[in-house]
């Protein structure tokens, strides 16, 4: 009879404790599973939502090589409108010499004229 009888709390402790540490590994087991799942949720939630980013930076590029090729054209026409504008200008050139040219001639004629007829009314 060496065996000591425990008081009825003391043998619920022991079982209860035992149980728990039968228990325990397998509860954290669990924690730890649903804790990496947790973890690979929010890695595959942020992996989306980096490539839903990444889909939208890439239609931004998209758009804005579109608007720079709009803009690039708006260039090409303003140029076209300015070498339209130079050509007036100097076909406007062309003319205003042309006219001060005979401008000139007539100018010339006519003090000719005049010092001719001046000469002869001298004269005579």
């Amino acid at each position: 009879m060496g065996e000591k009888v425990m008081a009825p709390g003391k043998q619920e402790d022991k079982r209860l404790k035992e149980a728990v540490r039968e228990i325990l590994p397998e509860v954290f087991r669990e924690f730890e599973q649903r804790r990496e799942l947790a973890l690979v949720e929010r890695i595959v939630r942020v992996e989306e939502g980096l490539r839903a980013v990444q889909e939208r930076i890439e239609q931004i590029l998209v758009h804005m090589d579109k608007r720079f090729e709009q803009v690039d054209k708006r260039f090409e026409q303003v140029d076209r409108r300015f070498e339209q504008v130079d050509k007036r200008f100097e076909d406007m050139q062309r003319y205003m010499d042309k006219r001060f040219s005979m401008l000139q001639w007539f100018m010339g004629i006519g003090f000719t004229g005049i010092s001719v007829l001046l000469a002869l009314f001298n004269y005579m």
